[in-house]
């Protein structure tokens, strides 16, 4: 024990400094990995059951595609769920029920694309009705998810058929 307190006595200035540095930078480290994960159990929307991927779209998001709908005549899109992709970081595929009498035929399935589910992030349409009946671009016509993304390549992306499943079976 004694020579335990022999040799903190015989630490330098600079040794003891770079101590102290060690242990806030590990107290920062294990504070940020707490507020980290708080933060994602606070904002990360319900998920549906455990085995499923099928994600809660927020009111605010779904307010927000219905604002840019254009269907003559007027109509909504219900029923959202979201799937966040294993293909594309940071990437929603958002699928919901569209209704409207302009259609031309009661319901459709529509797929929209986002960066965020609370409502800040960017949205984009998918697939060929939710290009036509609303103001979103076409997820296509951009290169964010990379140079040469296809239509067809978007549309057999992790998440899309999983995000249209999840409102076929709600």
């Amino acid at each position: 024990m004694e020579e335990k307190q022999k040799e903190v006595e015989e630490m330098t200035p600079i040794q003891m400094l770079i101590g102290l540095i060690a242990m806030l930078v590990m107290a920062f480290w294990i504070w940020s990995s707490f507020i980290a994960e708080e933060t994602q159990t606070t904002s990360t929307p319900i998920v549906a059951t455990e085995s499923s991927r099928c994600l809660a779209v927020p009111e605010s998001l779904a307010q927000r595609l219905n604002d840019g709908l254009n269907i003559t005549g007027g109509g909504s899109v219900t029923n959202l769920q979201a799937v966040k992709s294993n293909d594309f970081g940071s990437v929603y595929f958002v699928s919901g029920k569209l209704n409207g009498s302009g259609l031309g035929r009661d319901t459709d399935l529509v797929t929209f694309l986002t960066n965020k589910l609370d409502n800040s992030g960017l949205t984009f349409s998918v697939d060929s009705v939710s290009t036509e009946f609303s103001d979103w671009p076409n997820i296509t016509t951009t290169n964010l998810l990379g140079t040469g993304v296809s239509k067809g390549m978007v549309m057999v992306s992790d998440g899309y058929d999983e995000s249209r499943e999840c409102v076929s079976s709600s």
